[in-house]
């Protein structure tokens, strides 16, 4: 119905770009990258929160069953490491969701690529795979895909909403 869609979608856009805004402000945590995790179903990653002194946030993305939840563990210390960090809380979530990959992976193009951002070797996730722990330091930008589907209207009428962003800081 277009009631459910209109619903769903006050979920999806501001879940996007809540994920754009805290990925373009990821910080490393110490000496670990940004990005602790990467695959197409979850993404977790470090950021600072918006108090002087800050707090440092892991923030973690994850679809299953359908539903992608956001959550967020604080640290409990401020200002810098060794961070502790606190219990992560979900805090919102999007249901209805119907494509199985939710985030891609790429990489900086070398210098003098004439394929820029088009090129498949610059993928880093293929068909949602994880990104290897090798590779975590290496993702420069990071697409988001949701299309969501109201459960009353048994699969039709879906919604996809798309973004990126691209890490200020992409290693330590």
């Amino acid at each position: 119905t277009l009631t459910g869609q209109s619903v769903l979608a006050t979920q999806a856009r501001p879940m996007i770009d809540s994920m754009a805004t805290e990925l373009e402000s990821a910080i490393c945590n110490g000496t670990t990258q940004p990005i602790i995790t990467a695959s197409g179903t979850q993404l977790t990653f470090t950021a600072p929160d918006r108090q002087v002194p800050y707090h440092l946030q892991q923030i973690s993305y994850t679809l299953s069953g359908g539903v992608l939840t956001r959550s967020v563990a604080l640290s409990t210390n401020t200002g810098g490491p060794p961070w502790t960090m606190g219990t992560a809380v979900t805090t919102n979530s999007v249901p209805s969701v119907s494509n199985s990959v939710v985030f891609d992976y790429r990489k900086q193009p070398p210098a003098g690529d004439t394929l820029g951002q088009n090129d498949p070797a610059l993928d880093l996730s293929p068909s949602g795979a994880a990104v290897s722990a090798a590779n975590l330091p290496n993702i420069r930008e990071v697409t988001m895909l949701l299309t969501v589907v109201p459960s009353a209207s048994h699969g039709a009428g879906s919604l996809t909403t798309q973004g990126s962003a691209t890490l200020r800081t992409p290693t330590c």
